[in-house]
């Protein structure tokens, strides 16, 4: 995609956002199929970087440990991937 004399790759992302009472209530934690699941202070906000945790179709465009750079809610984010749903 290019924005301006920018040029970068897109790919549109499902989102939503998860407290530990959703966690919980879902069973999420057990549902990972490739590392782990959030951390008790990565329920704290920090605007420097976040935690995420994919679902198993984004499993082959992306890894546990990648770093991205993300546009949520018009908001630059940077996020690392923790872990990947069944």
């Amino acid at each position: 995609m290019k924005y301006g004399e920018l040029e970068f790759y897109s790919t549109p992302i499902k989102t939503t956002q998860v407290c530990e009472n959703v966690l919980e209530y879902f069973n999420l934690s057990e549902k990972i199929a490739i590392s782990r699941s959030f951390r008790k202070e990565e329920f704290e906000y920090d605007d420097k970087s976040h935690s995420i945790i994919l679902g198993s179709n984004y499993s082959e465009l992306y890894a546990v440990g990648d770093e991205l750079e993300i546009y949520y809610l018009f908001t630059e984010l940077n996020v690392k991937v923790v872990g990947i749903l069944e």
